[in-house]
């Protein structure tokens, strides 16, 4: 799902005219994300421009769940909290490093806020020791680094290492794939068009086209499929599964009869 930033005073087609922001393009993707899908639970890994009482507002009027990178020269009053907690830092038990790096987590809870004082928000932080070799002088230099961000779900020992290593440091690579569509062969840096439509429709078959090529490399059923069908009838294949995503209750019926089997296969 993709939300454009986009208003009707667009630059393209007025370039006095302000762009939109994600701020406000967030609000109305949760309208969307709310309306297609209104039971879901949603956990959302977000960074420092989205630390605003009106985003996380939205977000607990929805019942979702947030980690948000916490910005400490924007929210100096939180950064001062979480380092006088400093001195309460705690490694996780029995880990004595993640990813060769020494971890040390501190926090603090149940901290009123918002417009109408609405938000119980937690606060997090994590300060890492490792060393790192000098790509100039080939020498091992020890680096230290540190993390903060602002949950929607209370902190403790316990939660740590899925909510921060497992979830909210993950975000790179969500970056990651986006700087591989800018500057590994996608192309995404070029307009294409001074069309905004046709700058949509591209958007959106470039990002299908970069799916079906991670699936291809990474998917040994979709090798599978390819060698069999071949590359027409493959993508024919995935068009068909995109446009009709429901299986029929016949379909439900049948699998529901035969006898589960859990095979394994060596890579």
């Amino acid at each position: 799902m993709t939300e454009y930033l986009h208003r009707e005073n667009n630059v393209l087609e007025q370039p006095e005219g302000k762009q939109d922001s994600e701020t406000t393009s967030f609000e109305r993707m949760a309208e969307r994300l709310k309306q297609y899908f209104p039971r879901l639970k949603i956990i959302f890994f977000m960074d420092g421009m989205y630390a605003t009482q009106q985003v996380m507002g939205v977000l607990h009027k929805n019942s979702w769940e947030y980690m948000i990178q916490l910005p400490k020269r924007k929210l100096t009053d939180f950064a001062k909290r979480l380092n006088n907690n400093k001195s309460m830092q705690q490694s996780i038990p029995g880990q004595a490093a993640y990813r060769n790096r020494k971890q040390l987590f501190h926090w603090s809870n149940d901290i009123v806020y918002g417009y109408e004082w609405q938000l119980n928000i937690h606060l997090v932080a994590c300060s890492e020791r490792y060393n790192k070799v000098d790509n100039k002088t080939g020498e091992v230099i020890k680096c230290f680094s540190e993390h903060a961000w602002i949950s929607s779900i209370r902190i403790n020992i316990h939660n740590v290492h899925e909510l921060l290593n497992l979830g909210a440091r993950k975000s790179w690579l969500i970056e990651d794939s986006i700087n591989t569509e800018k500057n590994r062969g996608y192309n995404y840096k070029h307009l294409f068009s001074h069309n905004w439509n046709a700058m949509q429709g591209f958007h959106y078959l470039m990002r299908l086209g970069h799916a079906i090529n991670a699936l291809c490399e990474f998917t040994k059923k979709l090798k599978h499929y390819i060698k069999s069908l071949g590359c027409s009838a493959t993508l024919k294949l995935i068009k068909e599964t995109l446009f009709s995503p429901w299986l029929s209750m016949e379909w439900y019926a049948s699998q529901q009869l035969k006898t589960t089997q859990l095979r394994l296969q060596l890579e």
